[in-house]
């Protein structure tokens, strides 16, 4: 027998009404003549004209605003203005934003205040018009000096970055030039031109065969790969924003890929790949500096044969290095190595009655199968899998691009994996000692039938590897690992059962921190199989870790992870209807329990 909620009724009624709207012809639409004062029916039109926020920004001292104001199909406006109560508003024609889900409206406030920079696209009509003559178009960026409104323009932008929080500069990635009638463009380069322009004046400055680039978080620094057709010249450069000195980092015939900057300081890594011919297949090595700004910086590098690899294992190409925020520890991904298959001796496939089925193996070779609604295709699943077919082809990529975390040490220059086969995920919190894991082995098979995905949830030791179990078959952690972390590594909140957990790293102990507190922590009107989901991920945590901030339906509470009463902290959710629900505009690490917050809420 099927129970159908309220909620989930009232939205099947909902796209019901929807569908018959959108299926109904324009006669239908338009409906007989609207009496004066009648409201009158939606339209296609209606629809489509409807506008909505896309990509709002907030500048870091709070005196700005800027954000997309787009219909779900057409052209755009761009809009800045002041927080304050009656402060100026300016609005630009923009073209057509992209929408969608993964969209990127391209809006930037500079971390300095001056300067807010916007992308403009094709108007929605040339855009229409060019996919039919199959041509493609540039977006433009425009820049906004905000205390004076004086605008300025570049042409053909791809994409664009402002350096730091305390610089002028804007970094420009221009789209390659349009390839000569009869032939490519020419010359070896693969890379992209980039400029550093400076805002304030200056000449700018121009790169070219830029592959991946990136400024530091404080700006001082600007690192970029280069990236030949033919390798030849290809490597790592850093450039120096205040003296505008350039060093080469690396160089060599590979290709340089996954550029990435330490959260803070002046740490790079970046990985280098070079096909084998020996083994057929690419192998990476991970290179790393930090402390770029000293008189000795540190230099590391990473590949199959150093201390800890073992197993036969080699650098992944397929996530990204990041340096600790101490610069002590250099995390990298390890994988198994691609075997080649093995040279078939057999004759090549023949023609007509000797031909193999389309599918079906002849010596080691197989027929490519026809791509039509006509031939059948064979999946084969075996019931030992833990996931189903269906499940294996949507998420093969993911398998094929798996990777285990693994943490290189400086101090001892050796590595150590952190997640294996079974725990295939985990999180490492501040201080870089302890981090999160999941295990979701034991319980896949059983996620299959009844859509219930359960997991173990570990502490790994980020220095040794070793795991404790901190909690068995929970079905919702609770949000993001990254979010149940304390900011100072010691704790890891975790949900079960309608209550919030805290654990202690150091004593390997739990304690239930939502135990008596009168309100209700999971979430009442969710319909899904899942029992008692959580309301939401936690607001954050105090600075110093002694405090968790959680949300029940309504309204923010601060609990004590050393127990003590519980404080609600927004107090009026409940008694007047508003439901807080995410904490927006300060970064993890800078939460304090005294400081303000801004809530966003309905």
């Amino acid at each position: 027998m099927s129970t159908w909620s309220r909620s989930s009724l009232g939205a099947r009624l909902a796209a019901a009404l929807l569908l018959a709207l959108l299926a109904a012809p324009a006669g239908a639409q338009q409906g007989p003549p609207v009496a004066p004062g009648a409201k009158r029916p939606l339209s296609m039109e209606d629809l489509l004209s409807w506008k909505g926020i896309r990509a709002p920004t907030l500048s870091n001292d709070g005196r700005w605003m800027a954000y997309v104001l787009a219909p779900n199909e057409g052209d755009a406006e761009f809009v800045v203005r002041g927080t304050a109560a009656g402060a100026a508003e300016t609005r630009v024609p923009i073209g057509e934003a992209p929408a969608g889900f993964g969209a990127n409206a391209g809006v930037a406030i500079s971390g300095n205040n001056r300067w807010v920079a916007y992308t403009i696209y094709p108007k929605a009509e040339d855009a229409k018009k060019a996919r039919r003559d199959r041509r493609t178009l540039t977006n433009k960026l425009g820049v906004i000096e905000l205390a004076t409104g004086q605008k300025r323009e570049f042409e053909r932008v791809r994409s664009f970055r402002f350096a730091g929080d305390r610089s002028n500069v804007l970094a420009l990635q221009f789209a390659p030039p349009d390839a000569p009638a009869g032939g490519n463009a020419g010359g070896a380069a693969a890379g992209a031109l980039v400029q550093l322009v400076d805002l304030a004046g200056g000449t700018p400055v121009t790169l070219a065969g830029v592959g991946e680039w990136a400024f530091d978080a404080a700006g001082q620094w600007f690192a970029w790969t280069i990236d030949q057709r033919d390798q030849l010249g290809n490597g790592v450069q850093v450039r120096e924003m205040a003296t505008g000195i350039v060093r080469a980092l690396d160089a060599e015939k590979a290709q340089y890929r996954r550029l990435t900057w330490a959260d803070t300081g002046d740490a790079l890594a970046v990985l280098r790949s070079v096909a084998d011919s020996a083994t057929k297949d690419t192998l990476t090595t991970v290179l790393g500096w930090s402390r770029l700004a000293s008189a000795k910086p540190v230099s590391v590098t990473i590949n199959e044969r150093s201390a800890g690899i073992t197993g036969g294992l080699v650098v992944s190409a397929d996530r990204a290095p990041k340096w600790s925020d101490l610069q002590g520890t250099l995390y990298f991904g390890l994988r198994e190595p691609r075997t080649p298959l093995p040279p078939s001796n057999a004759p090549p496939v023949g023609a007509g009655g000797n031909a193999p089925a389309p599918g079906a193996g002849a010596g080691g070779q197989v027929a490519p199968a026809r791509q039509d609604e006509e031939t059948p295709s064979l999946i084969l699943w075996h019931w030992k899998d833990p996931r189903l077919q269906s499940a294996q082809q949507v998420q093969e990529n993911q398998d094929k691009a798996f990777s285990h975390l693994a943490a290189w040490h400086v101090a001892d220059a050796k590595a150590v994996k952190l997640t294996d086969d079974a725990v295939r995920a985990a999180t490492v919190g501040y201080g870089d000692r302890w981090a999160l894991g999941a295990d979701l082995t034991p319980y896949e098979r059983q996620a299959s039938v009844d859509g219930r995905q359960l997991r173990d949830l570990y502490a790994i030791d980020a220095r040794t590897g070793e795991r404790a179990i901190i909690a068995k078959g929970i079905q919702n952690p609770g949000g993001p690992f990254q979010t149940l972390l304390s900011p100072d590594g010691a704790r890891a909140a975790w949900y079960d059962d309608g209550h919030w957990n805290v654990f202690d790293f150091a004593t390997k102990r739990s304690v239930r921190v939502t135990e008596g507190v009168n309100a209700v922590f999971w979430d009442d009107e969710d319909d899904h199989n899942v029992v008692k989901p959580p309301a939401g991920a936690p607001f954050g945590w105090s600075r110093d870790g002694r405090f968790l901030f959680v949300r029940d339906n309504w309204d923010v509470w601060r609990v004590g992870v050393a127990g003590g009463a519980a404080l609600n902290v927004t107090g009026n959710g409940k008694r007047d209807g508003i439901r807080y629900q995410a904490r927006v505009g300060q970064d993890a690490k800078e939460r304090d329990r005294k400081s303000t917050r801004l809530n966003s809420s309905h």
